[in-house]
């Protein structure tokens, strides 16, 4: 994997302007790296015996370390921390003092400065929210991007997904003064009909109410529409014609192109082929993949050796929302900041996980889609095993993307397949409250088998997990709309028995975004009877001044500042299908019927029969009045 500095190999910072999420970066480049580096240089001060310490140390220092040189990051880093100092104060005190023994003189010089840089800080330091200082830091980063053009390519412009999700977030970016001056976003379809109506259409999906009319005619100003066809490629001849056009009119020297790809599955690895002839050379090129990545284990890995032909992991970001929204951001945080969680994060506290998204409404307009994918590739397969990853990974290192993907991947690996034994499955029918059940919906096939509920089970091979089970559920047409992961613990026995609930720790990611720790308490009164109430943290309630940012937003932020760790690479993506693929195909090989469920339930009463065996226990006294 390439190391930070590689990637950041064109910017530098100092420690005063370096966006403060990196800062722990920095803390282990300096207790970690530059002890075994200055003993490497020190080494080559007794072979070389220069006359001038600093100068054959930089020079050392650029031949053999080619991310410490001047215009990295790294060597920002050095020197901000006066290390070119303390080179120089070597100078003079060897000229000064003339030791005997060198060598001698320079070990007790490198011992004092590690024993310095292990020394604790003189204030207890705070694990920053990633999310949050990422968030107020970018503008350092976009100011950078003021003196280039951006060109934003959307395939699949007049997509369900671009229309809800994608125009709203850019124009939010817009209006936050996010995007450059020199911006220029196309929309490519084969629409005739945008073609001629394309500013108008944009229009009516923007919250002109909350920026107001002005911001969203000069965002709409910026945006044309490409009319073409996927796999031409004298379409992409002609688009990068009019890209280039825009941009010499902006009259930039370098160019940054962004290439969001909202396409059906058997369309992107041409237009990841044509897109290679249309990449700047002045500047980046990045790709956004929206989902499906693929339908089993064989063709995602079909499509990540196709993409792989044409451009380098490091520019494709395979895009779930839900992994930008605030709560998801601060899962890591959560557990691996605060002691009094950390040290409770095993199978010897934790009873079982319950990872659980819901949606109240049905299918509706994506039929004939949710008919061929279903609710295990849609929600399960990507959304809820990442949350699994990002509960159950060991504690990294920092907070690099490199760290976090490796930690992701290693505990994803350890993941036992599911299996049909440990599922069940449900598809929704109609209710008196509800006109529709799933084989009613339109596109979806009258003697359709596929599920639009799934609980499973999986286990974690590991010493930190084995023996506590992770639940994953997800179903449409359900009694709510959440999506939360819940921790149970294990039950105190003495002194009041099973009178004690259960703690757990809940972080409820949407629609109302919270975290809380259910706890037993005396009822108060003369009785001694128990009752549960909740430690809330209330995350947003704290944060009055700041505004939440939407995941959307927030994502596409992430990709103009080139930082992939809210992203799925493809290692991840592997693992993820190996965990699903036997079970997807035992249930089309089988032809397993679902079981029913009336629309607006909590789902089939199976799904909480198999959580109880497998010991989580629902308490349906207790009511959170968050």
């Amino acid at each position: 994997p390439r190391t930070y500095a590689e990637t950041r190999r064109q910017r530098t910072f100092t420690r005063a302007t370096m966006p403060p999420h990196k800062q722990a970066d920095i803390d282990y480049l300096v207790t970690k790296q530059v002890p075994k580096l200055m003993n490497e240089l020190v080494r080559h001060l007794i072979q070389q015996r220069p006359t001038e310490v600093v100068s054959s140390l930089i020079t050392h220092l650029m031949d053999t370390h080619p991310q410490y040189a001047k215009d990295s990051g790294e060597y920002s880093y050095l020197k901000a921390h006066g290390i070119d100092k303390l080179f120089e104060e070597w100078q003079q005190k060897l000229n000064e003092e003339k030791p005997e023994n060198e060598l001698e003189w320079l070990k007790t010089a490198i011992s004092n400065v590690n024993s310095a840089e292990k020394s604790p800080p003189s204030e207890p330091t705070v694990a920053p929210d990633k999310a949050l200082l990422r968030r107020q830091s970018s503008a350092n980063f976009h100011r950078c991007m003021k003196n280039k053009a951006l060109t934003i390519v959307v395939f699949g412009a007049c997509g369900d997904m671009a229309r809800k999700c994608l125009w709203p977030a850019l124009f939010e970016l817009y209006c936050q003064h996010q995007l450059p001056p020199a911006l220029s976003i196309v929309g490519f379809g084969r629409s005739e009909v945008w073609f001629e109506q394309f500013h108008t259409k944009i229009q009516t999906f923007l919250p002109k109410e909350r920026w107001g009319e002005q911001l969203m005619n000069a965002f709409v100003s910026h945006c044309t529409y490409h009319r073409g066809v996927h796999d031409e490629p004298a379409t992409f001849t002609s688009l990068r014609l009019e890209m280039e056009k825009k941009e010499k009119h902006h009259k930039v020297h370098s160019s940054n192109r962004l290439f969001y790809i909202a396409l059906p599955h058997k369309h992107r690895v041409q237009t990841c082929q044509n897109i290679k002839h249309i990449m700047t050379d002045s500047g980046w090129n990045r790709i956004v993949l929206e989902k499906p990545f693929g339908t089993d284990l064989e063709s995602s890995n079909e499509l990540n050796n196709a993409l792989a032909e044409y451009h380098r992991e490091e520019n494709l970001y395979r895009i779930e929302h839900h992994l930008g929204k605030t709560l998801v951001q601060n899962l890591v945080t959560v557990r691996v900041s605060n002691k009094v969680v950390s040290k409770v994060w095993d199978h010897k506290c934790i009873q079982a996980v319950i990872i659980t998204h819901q949606e109240h409404t049905g299918v509706e307009a994506f039929g004939q889609w949710a008919a061929e994918y279903g609710i295990i590739r849609d929600i399960i397969q990507t959304r809820l095993l990442q949350l699994l990853a990002l509960v159950a990974m060991e504690k990294p290192r920092d907070l690099t993307v490199d760290q976090l993907r490796e930690k992701k991947v290693q505990v994803l690996s350890l993941v036992e397949e599911a299996t049909l034994e440990n599922c069940v499955l449900g598809q929704y029918v109609a209710e008196k409250k509800h006109s529709k059940g799933f084989r009613q919906e339109h596109g979806v096939p009258a003697n359709s088998l596929t599920p639009t509920f799934a609980s499973m089970v999986v286990n974690i091979n590991s010493d930190r997990w084995q023996g506590t089970p992770f639940i994953l559920k997800a179903g449409w047409g359900l009694k709510q709309h959440k999506t939360e992961v819940r921790i149970q613990f294990r039950p105190e026995y003495l002194p009041f028995g099973d009178q004690a609930g259960r703690n757990e720790l809940v972080i409820r990611i949407a629609p109302d975004a919270a975290v809380y720790w259910k706890m037993n308490c005396k009822t108060p009164g003369l009785n001694t009877s128990l009752h549960q109430t909740e430690l809330d943290f209330g995350s947003l309630k704290r944060y009055k001044d700041l505004r939440a940012t939407d995941a959307y937003p927030a994502l596409l932020n992430d990709v103009l500042c080139g930082d992939q760790s809210s992203f799925v690479s493809a290692a991840e993506l592997s693992e993820m299908w190996r965990i699903v693929t036997p079970l997807l195909n035992q249930i089309e090989e089988e032809k397993v019927q679902p079981l029913a469920y009336p629309r607006g339930t909590r789902g089939p009463p199976e799904a909480d029969a198999l959580a109880e065996r497998h010991g989580f226990l629902y308490d349906s006294r207790y009511v959170w009045r968050g």
